[in-house]
């Protein structure tokens, strides 16, 4: 008799959604940065005297260090985790992309108080190439289950 090799396609479905949501609000957030930079022409921030030279570098090492420490964040979540293998599978990716996903905020954060578009664009991109790593392929979510 064979073992029950479980469906991946309902997690990996259920990631995929998540997943687009995410990737989908990058260009969300760039479409409600847009409008605000042509509604206030010349816009200079709505909050000029915040440091922004200051806060751009803290958020960038946040950010990094919140990459790194992912390392030990997700096997962390994972051993406290019940139920199935997939379904655990969604969550340490759903735990990833909200770190990836916290750097285009911050971007936005930047560019709000700043004014400076750049800010925004390069903390979407970064975060934006984080979110494309995660991409839940078919084959790697089939073969994580049959290893469950």
């Amino acid at each position: 008799m064979t073992a029950q090799v479980p469906d991946a396609r309902q997690p990996r479905r259920t990631a995929l959604i998540i997943w687009s949501c995410l990737v989908a609000s990058v260009g969300v957030y760039a479409v409600v940065i847009e409008t605000i930079r042509r509604q206030h022409e010349p816009f200079s921030g709505f909050s000029p005297t915040v440091p922004i030279d200051t806060l751009r570098p803290v958020l960038a090492v946040v950010w990094i260090v919140s990459i790194v420490s992912l390392r030990f964040v997700v096997p962390a979540v994972l051993r406290g985790a019940r139920g199935p293998a997939a379904g655990q599978r969604v969550s340490a990716m759903i735990v990833r992309a909200a770190i990836y996903e916290t750097a285009v905020m911050y971007g936005v954060i930047l560019f709000l108080c700043g004014g400076r578009r750049a800010d925004f664009y390069v903390f979407a991109a970064a975060g934006l190439v984080g979110l494309l790593t995660l991409f839940p392929r078919a084959e790697g979510w089939t073969e994580a289950t049959r290893r469950a």
